[in-house]
């Protein structure tokens, strides 16, 4: 009785997350709206009285097969919000991952010629580097910032050009706070 349940269980899992649900549910409602379309051009032809409640089931059932059959697209709208707090988070990590950067590099044992801030971050001169660990991580905020600015820009969010080779810390990161409320 429990693996009946759990196959059952297991069934529904599949049927509702699969393609095959959303025809079904097209093909549930263009029926439905065919049938009520039908019932009220039918009571429309045959009835003089209550000819605005038909009118609107009529109205209501081609509405509804023109929607099942893909002639009226209904469009989802949380998906531009979901892609635009995508973007909001991923642009809240990398300020806070370049903060942390710029943070540890300050607080890191330097020689007397070495800069008090991280050294044009957006430089790809950090592949390279003689400092031990700093290319690495520099280079993980760099991919990350610079596929941010291509979502941003595939988004249709105003990036703004800068010289990746001579940007400072504190550039880098009001562009990164603009794109933050360019976002909204």
């Amino acid at each position: 009785m429990d693996s009946r349940s759990s196959m059952r269980s297991r069934f529904v899992e599949w049927f509702a997350g699969h393609t095959l649900w959303e025809i079904a549910r097209h093909l549930l409602v263009t029926a439905i709206a065919a049938w009520v379309g039908s019932y009220a051009g039918a009571r429309l032809m045959h009835a003089a009285i209550d000819t605005a409640a038909n009118v609107f089931l009529l109205v209501l059932g081609i509405l509804g097969v023109a929607w099942g059959i893909g002639l009226l697209p209904i469009r989802k709208t949380n998906e531009s919000s979901t892609l635009r707090d995508s973007l909001k988070f991923r642009c809240d990590a990398l300020i806070l991952g370049w903060k942390e950067l710029d943070r540890d590099y300050q607080n890191a044992p330097k020689d007397k010629y070495d800069p008090a801030t991280l050294p044009d971050p957006m430089s790809p001169a950090w592949v390279s580097s003689e400092r031990k660990v700093w290319p690495y991580r520099v280079g993980v905020l760099q991919g990350a910032t610079n596929a941010l600015r291509e979502d941003l820009v595939r988004a249709q969010i105003q990036v703004g050009q800068w010289d990746h080779a001579h940007i400072s810390m504190p550039q880098l990161l009001h562009a990164l706070e603009k794109y933050m409320s360019a976002i909204g």
